[in-house]
């Protein structure tokens, strides 16, 4: 039997699309017990059609004030008080003792990753698309 290809969604933001495609975010972190493993998962975003491969390395299981330092910096945070708050913009009511699952990916492959570029389309308010090269590259 062959597993079904796993995706995480990411929102359309151009600041997280960039650190993901730099390498600077290389973990997410989301609410609740998740059932991902190690393996291929698609990193996309339904809204402005992004998307990019990448391969899943560590699935952690814990609470959200039990993430370690080390996993913080990698899904772009610097401290608890600063992963809730940024969580709290997808699980308003979540706390500082809820259930999260830590999920690390690497290998990043696809044409955002090898173009440098983000492209974000425009949203129901009306946004102008957006498109940003990245480092020059």
């Amino acid at each position: 039997m062959h597993r079904a290809l796993q995706a995480l969604l990411f929102a359309p933001d151009v600041a997280l699309w960039s650190d993901i495609i730099l390498k600077r975010r290389t973990a997410t972190i989301r609410e609740g017990h998740r059932d991902y493993r190690q393996g291929p998962v698609m990193l996309c975003c339904h809204i402005a059609s992004a998307c990019v491969m990448a391969e899943v390395g560590e699935v952690l299981h814990c609470r959200l004030d039990e993430v370690s330092d080390l996993k913080l910096r990698q899904a772009g945070y610097e401290s608890c008080e600063e992963l809730l708050a940024g969580m709290r913009r997808f699980y308003p009511k979540i706390q500082p003792g809820a259930g999260v699952t830590v999920i690390a990916f690497s290998d990043l492959k696809g044409t955002l990753v090898d173009t440098g570029m983000v492209v974000m389309a425009p949203t129901n308010r009306g946004d102008n698309p957006l498109i940003t090269r990245l480092n020059g590259r």
